[in-house]
């Protein structure tokens, strides 16, 4: 086990089969990373809440929480004006539940449920303004024909 508690930059940084190390040894990784993505490895997985700015503006592009390496519960992606693209949550790095999208202009784009990764049921699609324009039926991924 790596007892590396320090601070780093993810250049300092290998992956391999999904285990993160340190380039200079063969044990997993444990500890803090920063730059464009802030947040905690333990044993060489991803844990707890990350941050993930666009290069060279420091705006906040996505945060979230991992668990063992998996996203888990709620994450949230914005658009480069800062203004909150999508929300939903994981379950295992499987979206699950209901999501929401959103224009720049703040107002829902589209709402849909997934299970385990796939849209199933009714998804919604708004204009600009909000208001309803129209509905698709998805099943395991798939839309259903009109």
């Amino acid at each position: 086990m790596n007892k590396n508690t320090s601070t780093i930059t993810l250049s300092d940084l290998v992956e391999r089969d999904g285990i993160t190390y340190f380039k200079l040894n063969n044990f997993p990784f444990s500890g803090s990373v920063k730059g464009n993505q802030v947040g905690t490895y333990n044993r060489g997985l991803k844990e707890g809440l990350w941050a993930y700015y666009y290069k060279m503006m420091g705006q906040i592009e996505r945060k979230g929480t991992y668990s063992k390496g998996f996203r888990q519960g709620i994450w949230k992606t914005y658009f480069k004006n800062g203004q909150l693209y999508s929300k939903g949550t994981y379950s295992d790095g499987k979206k699950q539940g209901l999501w929401e999208y959103f224009h720049k202009n703040g107002k829902r784009c589209r709402k849909a449920t997934y299970i385990d990764n796939a849209e199933e049921g009714i998804c919604e699609y708004f204009d600009k303004n909000g208001r309803l324009e129209y509905k698709e039926m998805y099943k395991d991924g798939m839309k259903i024909p009109d």
